[in-house]
């Protein structure tokens, strides 16, 4: 059994259920293969690794390492890509593993260790989009948004910045809505999208 999504302007094919995303009826989706109407659809398959994972391994070339150190000392993200671009590898510290393609039409994932189902779509919603919208030339920022009217404010940084606590102390301050996303995603020049989740505010006015 596979789920359709909507996430932004693409529909996600996807042969697990993502939570907090509504699935659409397949009887009003639009066809997976149908990019001459302008759909731009994406199949997910999660839980089993491409085909000839291992040969196409050793003709992958490093593209990035993070900054980044997990308690061991490790980039907790590495990236690699085939010589012809067909392909790139996301390698997480964490025992997450995906492989997008350069037509931007499939992202395929699995997990291993203590990382689970659950960990490998929480990626996906976050930072492995992220990631694919960057391949197919498009800007992501990883950043926190308040709206007010018709107009949107993004707050940008590195890892405990801030964004999400400036983001929620307007909330509080009860001056702006949608305080919520973790990305965004600019398509034209003045048009922001972003993928929305849930604030957590502590007492000591520290939000995550």
């Amino acid at each position: 059994m596979r789920w359709k999504y909507r996430f932004f302007d693409f529909l996600l094919d996807c042969n697990f259920c993502i939570p907090h995303l509504s699935a659409v009826e397949s009887s009003t989706s639009p066809r997976i293969d149908d990019a001459s109407k302008g759909n731009r659809s994406v199949r997910v398959h999660l839980g089993t690794e491409p085909e000839q994972r291992e040969a196409a391994e050793i003709q992958e070339e490093t593209g990035y390492v993070s900054p980044y150190l997990d308690i061991s000392g490790e980039p907790t993200l590495r990236i690699w890509g085939l010589a012809d671009g067909s392909t790139h590898r996301l390698g997480y510290t964490n025992g997450l593993t995906f492989w997008v393609n350069s037509e931007g039409n499939a992202i395929q994932g699995v997990w291993s260790g203590k990382a689970s189902i659950d960990d490998a779509l929480g990626y996906l919603l976050g930072p492995v989009l992220g990631i694919f919208l960057r391949l197919r030339g498009e800007t992501c920022l990883h950043a926190s948004a308040v709206t007010f009217d018709d107009h949107a404010v993004v707050f940008v940084g590195p890892p405990g910045a801030g964004k999400s606590t400036t983001a929620a102390a307007f909330a509080l301050a009860d001056t702006g809505r949608f305080p919520t996303i973790s990305f965004c995603r600019t398509k034209t020049p003045g048009d922001i999208f972003g993928r929305f989740r849930r604030i957590q505010h502590f007492p000591c006015g520290r939000s995550r």
